[in-house]
């Protein structure tokens, strides 16, 4: 233990695993130096890139920097093999039903590569996107019918009245302002309970 202290603070842990004959690992050796309450020196910290706290400073280098990595147990047979593809893979064309009920449609290979499918079928008829403060709406009123008679651009001001409280009976539009103004009053009674409690 008196050679673990006096080359603990400016050795690498592979010096130090040398030094001990290899007789410990690199995270024995750092329990033991952890139970003996042994710390790296500033000098090593600022070589290594190291902050006050533990953590790796931007832009430094790490002491293990093009070293390779030796898989231990059966890490190596559970690693993803190359070329392998997940359980949950589908091919690009493929399509799927999004939380909020649209169908969406894979573009491309990779990460974020799904587009909502009456967009798609907008661009391909029309070659390009709706722009900023329009919106594409689905005259049937169904999410799956993404043909393209059955999609009608308007505005995002004529979305917001399409979908907006006024356009229901007098009676329907009644309970919902009502039930509103209950559920603030429930609201500011928990509020005013929590303040004074």
């Amino acid at each position: 233990m008196a050679l673990l202290k006096s080359l603990y603070s400016g050795s690498t842990p592979d010096e130090l695993c040398a030094a001990l004959d290899n007789q410990l690992s690199a995270r024995q050796i750092g329990y033991k130096a952890k139970k003996l309450g042994l710390r790296k020196s500033a000098e090593y910290m600022n070589k290594y890139g190291i902050a006050e706290n533990g953590t790796r400073v931007a832009g430094s280098v790490s002491w293990n920097k093009g070293k390779k990595f030796n898989a231990l147990g059966r890490s190596v047979e559970t690693q993803f093999k190359k070329g392998t593809k997940p359980p949950n893979w589908r091919p690009v064309g493929s399509t799927r039903i999004s939380k909020d009920g649209y169908i969406e449609i894979k573009i491309a290979e990779g990460m974020h590569k799904w587009r909502l499918l009456h967009r798609e079928n907008w661009k391909k008829h029309h070659g390009q996107y709706p722009k900023s403060g329009q919106a594409i709406i689905f005259i049937d009123g169904n999410k799956h019918n993404c043909n393209i008679s059955n999609l009608a651009l308007i505005t995002r001001q004529e979305l917001m009245l399409k979908n907006s409280v006024h356009n229901l009976p007098a009676p329907l539009k009644q309970v919902i302002q009502l039930t509103g103004a209950l559920r603030r009053r429930v609201n500011e009674r928990s509020k005013q309970r929590r303040q004074t409690a």
